[in-house]
């Protein structure tokens, strides 16, 4: 079973997300029987399953096992655990992907200060939870606000990472799309096109981030009444 749950990470690696749901739940379904539903490699499955729930828009099936992860992470560790809190960061996407913006913003606000308080405040974790208050920022149409934040985010990610890494292209495809709702299309083209040849060089074009930010390309050179093909994009 090892040998398939790691294959299933391998599936979602490279956004192969159908092959990885499929494994992940023949390996949560497994371990429940053998472990119980509150052993640690039970919820690390289920954590990973719920990420890939909500990449393929089960939003049901994703909300109901993030909260069993937030549960059962704070029974085997303790309530502040960064582990217990990153299902909390993932719990307020969730609720922001449903347009649940008020809980979004709460298990939000709820764990930026605790993993600053752990991780100190420009810790990649730490950054992550202000870029999803950035994207409820936007949700809610605060998009200078939003921008801000975004900007704050990949300049630290930059820091630690560099540019040509994948939360920055993650980072960059979110302040690209802010951008364009403000009606800076230049500044959102210019910011997918460097994230889609970062995810093409870092995952492969055949990815599932790498697709949804050409999509998101092409609707954009489609409004300008262009194409996204030429020597911008590798």
């Amino acid at each position: 079973m090892t040998c398939v749950h790691g294959l299933a990470r391998v599936y979602e690696q490279q956004g192969k997300l159908v092959q990885a749901e499929d494994l992940l739940v023949e390996c949560l379904t497994w371990q429940t029987k053998k472990h119980g539903c509150k052993h640690i490699d039970t919820l690390s499955t289920m954590f990973i399953l719920v990420s890939v729930y909500d990449s393929l828009d089960k939003d049901i099936l994703a909300e109901r096992l993030c909260l069993e992860c937030v549960s059962g992470f704070r029974s085997v560790h303790r309530q502040d655990h960064p582990v217990a809190l990153s299902a909390i960061r993932l719990l307020s996407q969730l609720y922001m992907h449903n347009s649940r913006l008020d809980e979004a913003e709460s298990a939000i606000m709820e764990y930026i200060p605790k993993i600053k308080a752990l991780r100190g405040d420009m810790h990649p974790e730490s950054m992550e939870g202000m870029a999803v208050l950035a994207d409820i920022c936007f949700y809610r149409g605060k998009f200078n606000d939003a921008d801000s934040i975004y900007t704050q985010c990949l300049s630290s990610h930059e820091s630690n990472f560099g540019r040509h890494h994948l939360i920055s292209a993650n980072i960059m495809i979110r302040l690209g799309r802010c951008k364009q709702n403000q009606g800076e299309t230049h500044a959102a083209g210019m910011l997918y096109i460097e994230s889609v040849n970062i995810l093409k060089d870092l995952c492969g074009s055949q990815h599932h981030d790498t697709v949804v930010v050409i999509r998101l390309l092409t609707k954009l050179y489609k409004k300008q009444g262009r194409t996204p093909t030429g020597p911008t994009l590798k």
